[in-house]
């Protein structure tokens, strides 16, 4: 599938509104290892892309991973 003139020049342009790591319903269907394989993996669909090694550790994105939870408290 090629992209359009339009997703070339904003590639965000068909994406789906950013999460919102506060909705309790998200928080409560994710666990942990789930966020933690998306940081390795990246997620497929979205612009989400691996950043474990790239960016952080695995021991910095668990502390990402439990900032983000204390969002839904």
């Amino acid at each position: 599938m090629e992209k359009t003139e339009k997703e070339w020049e904003n590639p965000r342009a068909n994406r789906e509104a950013p999460l919102n790591f506060t909705d309790k319903d998200w928080q409560a269907g994710r666990i942990d290892g789930e966020l933690l394989w998306i940081s390795k993996n990246g997620s497929s669909g979205t612009a989400m892309v691996s950043f474990i090694p790239q960016v952080l550790t695995e021991y910095e994105a668990w502390h990402v991973i439990l900032y983000v939870r204390s969002f839904g408290k």
